[in-house]
């Protein structure tokens, strides 16, 4: 018979999400395998127009193989990956019968949430992720009043796009797996 670990204890492997903090004040504290700064932001505002905008769809199970190949070519460090069960659905753009980019509607509850954004490396620079972003946001916008999305902080050229899109509001945060 397995046994859940006793409630209010850390386990190894655990996952926790932390108000923004310097790492070395968890040194002599916790041991942690993983350490990585990123951003909450959120909108309750739809987004500018962007061009290819119209071009973003709902994705169905015949896109799982593209997804998957896509996901893993373009953004393999992604914590939002085909088969996860915390994704609802799952939206993208084609260019002809291709995938070019992805993204993953994680929402719980009243909150709308996009992950796991990413756009082909042979794709890059042409406005795909701003108008993947806006098409999701429109759609998920329609369904929730906020809708938020995570951003590390060392991709200063996504959360440039995301201010652009009107994700302004911010919340600092740090997230660690412990070893």
């Amino acid at each position: 018979m397995s046994r859940s670990p006793p409630t209010g204890l850390l386990q190894p492997g655990q996952r926790l999400h932390l108000p923004r903090h310097d790492r070395a004040l968890l040194a002599d504290r916790l041991a942690v395998a993983e350490h990585s700064d990123w951003d909450f932001h959120w909108t309750d505002a739809s987004p500018p127009t962007q061009p290819d905008e119209q071009s973003v769809v709902r994705l169905t199970d015949a896109d799982q193989p593209a997804l998957a190949a896509l996901v893993e070519q373009s953004f393999p460090s992604s914590t939002s990956r085909p088969g996860d069960p915390r994704v609802v659905d799952w939206y993208g753009i084609r260019a002809g019968d291709r995938l070019v980019a992805c993204g993953a509607d994680r929402s719980q509850g009243d909150i709308g949430f996009l992950a796991g954004l990413t756009v082909a490396p042979d794709q890059r620079g042409r406005g795909l992720g701003a108008s993947l972003t806006a098409g999701m946001t429109r759609a998920l916008l329609g369904r929730h009043d906020t809708v938020g999305l995570g951003v590390y902080t060392h991709n200063v050229g996504a959360a440039r796009l995301y201010r652009r899109l009107g994700y302004t509001n911010t919340l600092p945060l740090s997230s660690i797996r412990l070893a």
